[in-house]
């Protein structure tokens, strides 16, 4: 994943990181400065499904959470929803997940 930012100038690249997207679906959090995406848990374990929270200044994986691995804890391409109450939710599989910090 990478951050580049375009201006009258040209583009710059700003940060890279290793984490690869699974789908299109991200989401910005305004106030946390995150962007959320799914992603394989690892490369050793590419079915395992998890939600990454990137910060947008450096790149740096702020948070990740595992949604399980296999066919039904697949995203699916379900959009990241985020509740006003700070709560991420998305489909995985046949269920809605509901993900937030204790």
């Amino acid at each position: 994943m990478a951050r580049v930012d375009v201006n009258e100038g040209g583009a710059s690249l700003v940060w890279a990181n290793r984490v690869r997207p699974a789908s299109g679906a991200l989401k910005f959090a305004t106030e946390q400065r995150l962007v959320y995406t799914f992603t394989g848990w690892e490369e050793a374990h590419p079915e395992r499904w998890s939600v990454v929270g990137v910060d947008l200044d450096t790149g740096d994986v702020a948070c990740r959470w595992d949604l399980g691995s296999g066919r039904d804890r697949f995203p699916i391409w379900a959009p990241i929803t985020l509740g006003p109450e700070g709560t991420l939710y998305t489909g995985a599989g046949t269920r809605i997940v509901g993900i937030r910090d204790r």
